[in-house]
């Protein structure tokens, strides 16, 4: 299964893992700030509002190779973290995962229903952390390993003081730690209370100072057009796939009901990205998810992940970019959508309609996202892929000779800047 997995996140595009690649923000702001600075500037040093632990610690260490393979770098330790969630399932002890088909059907499904725009980077990395505090959360409560509870404390530092969508667990935990009165669980709800404190803190600060770098977030979006388009991410595309609703079948389908919605009403409330059949095949899922909730209403593991995922799922739609939502913001979300699901298959408060529905609902996931996987990422336009884009090193070979040339990142058109002379790092 380790194994599996490991080829599962390779075979997805190959290319990323063998040529360097920055990514957005990864290179425009965390690394080229690395890249002119120390370690310890970088480390104290927020970006966007919050806190970027992993990401300084990642950019600083690779500011420290050849530029030609500093993008190598990043990379791989992005990747590191994704295999790592799944290798939590395969290998941790999860009670609500009780057989080795649940753990690797769980593991599977992180990397089919990743994004294209989270993959391989290190900007990317936080929705990962989510998942592995998830994870952590729903871990056994007795303390019979030790050191694998200080290791996943550690963990929790990690991923509390590397963006903020860890820290939206800390209410989950605080109640993981009520109900069970485990000394453990207090503790991992201290580290990831402060750890939220210090990343209000941070947020507060920069928004007092009026931070340029937050002024997309908060901000006022049509109300309408934020729940279409969550419920077609968050609850159709985890199970349907996203290539499925811009196929032109489902298109001219979508299209012909939206013209008579227009005659009716003089408007509609759809547009390209909330086509009219995802948005009520996500209504579908949601109300099939509240009736299996309501069966398992009095289970602790079902009240946990219930509580996670509204917590999560709200807020960080509600703190998103231009508070738009969208695929980025669902992942995590469905993670543990998915684990609610292969956790109940064969849940003995549910009649046989049920339990089979939901294998079927989790088979539909797993074959719609691995046959679309990897052509998410090869498509034509896609933003986190391109061959016609120009490479890193063909990049550094134009920059070598002016250095104030903007290097060309992923995805398209982002460019960066670096300063030839690192003269603040190590007293250089």
């Amino acid at each position: 299964m380790t194994l599996a997995i490991i080829w599962v996140n390779y075979v997805r595009c190959p290319d990323l893992l063998h040529s360097p690649r920055f990514w957005a923000e990864e290179g425009t702001v965390y690394f080229s700030y690395a890249y002119s600075h120390s370690w310890i500037d970088n480390l104290i040093t927020p970006h966007f509002g919050y806190y970027t632990l992993y990401n300084s610690l990642v950019t600083s260490f690779a500011a420290t190779f050849p530029l030609d393979i500093a993008p190598l770098v990043t990379t791989y330790l992005a990747f590191a973290i994704q295999v790592l969630a799944s290798f939590l399932v395969i290998w941790g002890e999860m009670p609500i995962l009780d057989s080795p088909l649940k753990k690797f059907t769980v593991a599977i499904s992180i990397p089919l229903l990743s994004f294209e725009r989270i993959w391989l980077t290190t900007i990317g990395v936080q929705y990962w952390f989510c998942i592995i505090t998830f994870f952590i959360l729903l871990g056994d409560a007795s303390p019979r390993k030790r050191i694998a509870d200080y290791l996943k404390g550690a963990m929790l530092v990690m991923t509390g003081l590397t963006g903020v969508l860890s820290c939206f667990m800390t209410p989950a935990y605080l109640y993981r730690y009520v109900k069970s009165r485990s000394k453990k669980y207090a503790i991992y709800s201290a580290i990831l209370g402060a750890c939220s404190i210090i990343q209000i803190a941070v947020f507060v600060h920069a928004y007092i100072k009026h931070d340029p770098e937050i002024a997309h977030r908060l901000v006022h979006n049509n109300p309408i057009h934020l729940i279409n388009k969550t419920i077609m991410f968050q609850f159709a595309v985890p199970f349907f796939g996203v290539l499925v609703f811009q196929s032109p079948t489902v298109l001219s389908i979508s299209n012909k009901i939206d013209v008579i919605i227009i005659r009716l009403f003089g408007s509609s409330i759809f547009d390209s990205e909330m086509e009219l059949l995802g948005v009520l095949a996500g209504i579908y899922v949601l109300i099939y998810l509240i009736r299996i909730s309501i069966k398992k209403l009095n289970d602790i593991n079902s009240q946990l992940i219930v509580l996670s995922f509204i917590l999560v799922f709200i807020l960080s739609t509600l703190l998103s970019l231009n508070m738009s939502g969208g695929p980025r913001y669902t992942f995590a979300p469905s993670i543990m959508i998915l684990v609610y699901l292969i956790s109940s298959w064969d849940n003995n408060c549910f009649d046989r309609f049920f339990k089979l529905s939901t294998k079927m609902m989790v088979i539909l996931s797993l074959a719609t996202h691995g046959l679309q996987y990897p052509v998410t990422m090869n498509l034509e336009g896609a933003t986190a892929y391109s061959k016609a884009w120009p490479s890193w090193k063909d990049e550094l070979f134009v920059w070598n000779k002016d250095n104030n040339y903007h290097l060309k990142i992923w995805p398209q058109p982002w460019e960066m800047t670096l300063q030839k002379q690192k003269c603040t790092r190590g007293g250089k």
